[in-house]
């Protein structure tokens, strides 16, 4: 359990690590930018899920069943078999998005989605720092309250983009299930942490507070 602990520990520092150094190399904040720097960190978390059997943050062990799970057959009936003769393509696409596929394009395409929705939740909120500041609140706590918010709006954000890979495989989304609110929930609490103190931290470190 410890060296699990520390695996996924170690996994969230790269991923926060890839995204912040590739948006510093492109040298700005564009959509495109955050899209493809939050999916290629989301694709290291899933390179590390799949070699180290572990959840991919944020998600969970319950998660993490699905990419590693077969799929049941399908009964065979007279539709079926005439559909799946129709578009076998179609049928081998979806599929195929069980197992390593699975377990890399959905960070990549969850954490595009959860790095665009956080920069910008961020941005308008400091920007709303810097028009009504407050002196009655020191301002790295006011920012830090900002990102911790944008960050778990985004891991909800995360949550919904990863629906439609949950749909060929034998684990339904983990929102669908009877307890999808408290995943939802916990989620949010999670990845309003982690973001809340990574940025903060990375502020520190940068000098931009």
């Amino acid at each position: 359990m410890p060296s699990v602990v520390l695996i996924e520990t170690a996994s969230i520092v790269g991923w926060w690590t890839t995204y912040t150094a590739s948006v510093s190399l492109a040298q700005r904040k564009s959509p495109e930018t955050v899209a493809f720097s939050g999916a290629l960190a989301g694709t290291l978390l899933g390179t590390v899920s799949l070699l180290a059997r572990v959840p991919s943050f944020p998600e969970t062990w319950a998660d993490h069943a699905q990419a590693t799970s077969t799929a049941p057959k399908p009964q065979r009936d007279a539709t079926q078999t005439t559909i799946r003769k129709a578009t076998p393509s179609t049928l081998a696409a979806l599929s195929s998005t069980s197992g390593p596929l699975l377990t890399l394009a959905k960070p990549a395409a969850g954490h595009a989605a959860f790095f665009c929705i956080y920069e910008g939740l961020r941005a308008s909120g400091h920007r709303r720092i810097r028009q009504d500041p407050r002196d009655d609140v020191p301002l790295v706590v006011m920012r830090a309250a900002v990102d911790a918010v944008a960050g778990g709006l985004a891991g909800m954000a995360y949550r919904a983009t990863a629906i439609p890979f949950y749909m060929s495989g034998s684990v339904p989304s983990p929102l669908l299930r009877p307890g999808g609110p408290m995943v939802l929930a916990t989620t949010f609490a999670v990845t309003a942490t982690c973001t809340g103190v990574l940025q903060t931290l990375t502020d520190l470190v940068l000098g931009q507070q």
